[in-house]
């Protein structure tokens, strides 16, 4: 009797461990989410390129050919 007794005492004690560890675990993930959550709302928008921020276009076939040799050269 003593030994049943001793078992089922330590499996409530096992679930009430693994409980309280799942419920720590559950706030945890939860806090870890919302700090994340958090962190990308904080992040400026990517705002659209300024007129002068934006990249030199490419020269076009039609455009090298009509280039002075002396900037031909130099590409």
């Amino acid at each position: 009797m003593a030994l049943h007794e001793a078992r089922t005492q330590g499996a409530e004690m096992m679930e009430a461990a693994e409980d309280l560890f799942a419920e720590a675990k559950a706030e945890a993930v939860a806090d870890i989410f919302a700090a994340a959550m958090a962190g990308a709302q904080k992040k400026p928008p990517h705002e659209a390129p300024r007129a002068e921020e934006k990249p030199k276009a490419e020269p076009t076939d039609e455009s090298r050919e009509e280039a002075p040799a002396s900037q031909a050269k130099e590409r």
